[in-house]
């Protein structure tokens, strides 16, 4: 049994996951039909010219997950999913191509872990591909097809450029497997995305409002590019490697406080709701770790106000009752004892609250460095008030390791634990910049 959103994604996603269900194609061709049309010289584009290839996976397609209704379970099982997708996209001129090709049979074994397993993995293999292939009859611009015998499944999208405005349109919108498009209006619907040049990478990005939670969203696609080698996708570069010893900024704090709330937010809650308020006020937040010899410190702080107002204004506007005063209900229900609670267990923390500005100063002392396993260690994970953790843990209370590396002057630290009661494993990586002095 299915039911029509105005994104048209499936909510039930225990039966057959985040499946796109079919809507209306108000796209049309507009390839050109004259013979003069087969001889035009492609208007040159600067810059972007070429082939390029999806990469940094999982952050991409959060971003794309963050647009729909997704429990945290179901982000932990997910995001791993499109891990081996060899996406493409060329550009010739004023055109561009998006292409891929993939085996829906690792992606149906993989969204079958995700839910409470009704029918037998069988069952909800034939099922999904007989919605996929439903779904992609539907195209008019894109062509999509799926042998469901073998479950080879494959994408296309053509589009135009514009190079003044810096846009990609498409007659229907990039999808991933029928189940994620990359809209916030139907999914047979015209849509145009940013493109810009940056770090070697180029950004395809949707930019708008999510029309159930009225509040700004972003989701962005990263495309390195294609050099003739797989294995040689930019310039060799020979940055000398910064001293350790220094102060640190995190520098991928969309992508890192992401990651953390997808994983921590819980779907009793408004979740989507939660996620994007939470994700704007964190976004551009930059916590830091200072190193000196074999010590180390974290330090972060963040401000909630905007947050609790978006929040109270939402349910003002939808509430069924009136509600109370703000300033009542964000203390009843937000800023409340439960987070001075989780807070105080983090016992080795250095932790201030502003209650009446509804500021959050989290300082981790006496981290140890140890440079030949190459790892950090906190008596407490890193955190943002005790909205974001991380670690594989639900209050942050014990000792948590990183990884390190360093490249130039970029420090990553990186965590992977098997999450408790579950089947999939939590992953984050997190950068951080050199301060100069």
């Amino acid at each position: 049994m299915f039911r029509h959103s105005k994104k048209i994604i499936l909510t039930l996603l225990t039966l057959f996951s985040v499946l796109v269900i079919a809507g209306c194609s108000q796209g049309s061709n507009n390839s050109e039909s004259s013979p003069a049309a087969t001889t035009e010289v492609p208007k040159k584009v600067n810059d972007i010219e070429g082939e390029w290839k999806l990469t940094d996976i999982r952050n991409s397609i959060q971003s794309i997950y963050s647009l729909f209704e997704m429990d945290e379970i179901q982000f932990g099982y997910f995001l791993t999913i499109f891990d081996d997708l060899d996406m493409r996209l060329k550009v010739n001129g004023d055109k561009v191509e998006v292409s891929y090709s993939t085996d829906l049979n690792n992606f149906s074994n993989n969204l079958y872990k995700g839910t409470n397993k009704k029918d037998s993995a069988e069952v909800f293999k034939t099922n999904l591909f007989k919605r996929t292939k439903e779904l992609a009859d539907k195209y008019k611009t894109n062509k999509a097809t799926l042998d469901v015998t073998t479950g080879a499944f494959s994408f296309y999208a053509p589009g135009t450029i514009n190079d003044t405005d810096k846009t990609m349109s498409f007659q229907e919108p990039l999808n991933f497997n029928m189940s994620f498009p990359m809209t916030l209006t139907e999914t047979y619907d015209p849509i145009t995305y940013k493109y810009e040049l940056k770090d070697n990478l180029l950004l395809v990005s949707l930019d708008g409002t999510d029309s159930e939670t009225q509040q700004p969203v972003h989701a962005e696609l990263r495309f390195e590019r294609v050099t003739g080698s797989e294995n040689n996708t930019s310039a060799t570069t020979t940055n000398e490697t910064a001293s350790l010893d220094g102060k640190w900024e995190l520098i991928n704090s969309g992508d890192a406080f992401l990651r953390g709330l997808s994983y921590r937010l819980h779907s009793q809650y408004e979740r989507k709701l939660l996620l994007q308020v939470y994700w704007n006020t964190l976004k551009d937040l930059k916590p830091t770790i200072t190193i000196s010899g074999n010590k180390a410190t974290y330090e972060g702080s963040v401000n909630l106000t905007d947050a609790y107002n978006s929040i109270y204004e939402y349910h003002k506007k939808n509430a069924k009752i009136k509600l109370e005063p703000k300033e009542e209900y964000i203390r009843t229900y937000y800023f409340n004892s439960m987070i001075k609670t989780h807070l105080s267990a983090s016992k080795y923390s250095k932790i201030d609250i502003d209650e009446a500005n509804y500021t959050v100063h989290t300082v981790i002392p006496d981290g140890i460095v140890d440079t030949s396993r190459k790892t950090i260690t906190f008596d407490n994970p890193m955190a943002i008030s005790d909205l974001v953790i991380f670690s594989n843990f639900s209050i942050a209370i014990l000792d948590t390791t990183y990884n390190y590396t360093i490249d130039g002057d970029i420090l990553t630290l990186t965590y992977e634990r098997h999450e408790t009661g579950q089947r999939f494993n939590i992953y984050y990586e997190l950068k951080f910049k050199k301060v100069q002095n």
